[in-house]
């Protein structure tokens, strides 16, 4: 069917390699020709449905109904048309007879490329290696590797969840997200697992520091040599695996103590993932989650910030009276050191007064009846002033 009047098409030279195209899926490099469908989508913007020239089959009954092909060079021009010709004479027997021997030289083509893949593989052996090891086959070509310094300490490592400290290596996965933009899977560099079959593989190789281009020499041997099943390389990762899995059970039985110490005094220690934030709020849209009440712009807030799994950073906000966090020492708290003196001073003693509380020192329990029963006695001589003035 020919493009309705709502739908344009346009002919252009793609001005980077990040288009792809929605036959074949395959890229459409930088400043070549690609032939788009072009629609007005219902949110107010124009939607364009990129294709190769030879992946083009939508009928045009003239080059008018291009737009843009006048800019065009004359040998595009001549293969627009060709093209144009092309598409029309499909109701043509003899065209239909000429796509049919194609089809099928095509279908010879790949029947014999594909048993030659086949012998190779053979050959090598990655695929009996790789179903023992069951390690994964090389990246395929739509999948690139990159290696770079984090640019912040959002990243977090797609292996052990940890996030990628700022300005250290991180190595990743590229690969192209359907929805038309560069996806990457993270890894610190211990942590990356894939064959990589030379540095050349690797985006942005040549731009690292001496030290760590070594290092990733030295990961992409040791990735080998697994394998490939070399028993040196075999004996030294089961090596590394046993004392991985002693470290572990030593770290697991210490965080065991500490959450039971922490059950005993009703306020269990704070994971390492949950940090404590001090700041004074930005707006007055923030609300407290104890509460329930707005915070005030520019008043100081107590946080309790932790990692989403989504990726992002989510911030639980309080009052500096409502925040019953137990907190060891004021170095635990991030942003201490930018508040005011007397904001210091009063988490201070909200700090001290916490740790009270926990620990159910008698001076703070004989404090606070103190302060409740001289409250109560102020209460009782306002209500009776109340009265005698009714």
């Amino acid at each position: 069917m020919p493009p309705s009047e709502d739908v344009k098409i346009l002919a252009e030279y793609a001005k980077s390699k990040m288009s792809s195209c929605k036959k074949c899926s395959q890229f459409i490099q930088a400043k070549t020709l690609r032939l788009g469908l072009v629609s007005r989508d219902p949110r107010g913007f124009d939607m364009a449905k990129w294709h190769h020239l030879d992946c083009f089959s939508e009928k045009v009954e003239s080059t008018d109904e291009i737009l843009g092909f006048a800019a065009l060079k004359e040998n595009d021009q001549e293969a627009l048309k060709k093209l144009i010709l092309g598409v029309k004479d499909e109701g043509n027997p003899n065209a239909a007879s000429k796509s049919a021997n194609e089809n099928e030289d095509e279908f010879e083509l790949e029947e014999e490329t594909s048993k030659r893949k086949k012998t190779s593989k053979k050959k090598k052996g990655t695929y009996e290696i790789g179903e023992e090891l069951e390690t994964a086959m090389p990246p395929s070509k739509e999948v690139q590797i990159m290696a770079e310094y984090a640019k912040s300490k959002r990243s977090s490592c797609k292996k052990c969840s940890q996030f990628i400290q700022a300005k250290t290596l991180r190595v990743g996965l590229v690969s192209r997200d359907p929805r038309g933009f560069d996806m990457a899977k993270w890894h610190h560099l211990d942590c990356f697992s894939e064959k990589v079959e030379s540095t050349e593989e690797i985006i942005g190789f040549a731009s690292l520091k001496e030290n760590d281009q070594e290092a990733l020499k030295k990961l992409i041997a040791g990735v080998k040599d697994v394998v490939e099943g070399s028993p040196n390389s075999a004996s030294k990762s089961t090596n590394e695996n046993v004392d991985k899995f002693e470290l572990e059970e030593e770290t697991s039985k210490k965080k065991k103590k500490t959450y039971e110490i922490g059950e005993e005094l009703e306020n269990p220690a704070m994971p390492p993932s949950v940090q404590i934030m001090a700041e004074y709020a930005k707006s007055k849209r923030s609300s407290c989650k104890k509460c329930s009440q707005f915070i005030q712009a520019k008043t100081l807030r107590l946080g309790l910030v932790s990692k989403d799994p989504r990726g992002f950073d989510m911030a639980k906000w309080h009052h500096l009276d409502c925040f019953s966090e137990k907190v060891e020492s004021t170095e635990e708290i991030i942003g201490f050191a930018s508040l005011k003196e007397n904001d210091q001073e009063a988490l201070k003693k909200l700090i001290s007064g916490v740790k009270d509380m926990v620990e159910g020192s008698p001076n703070s329990a004989s404090k606070r009846t103190d302060e409740s029963g001289e409250e109560l006695e102020l209460k009782g001589k306002k209500a009776k002033k109340r009265k005698k003035t009714v």
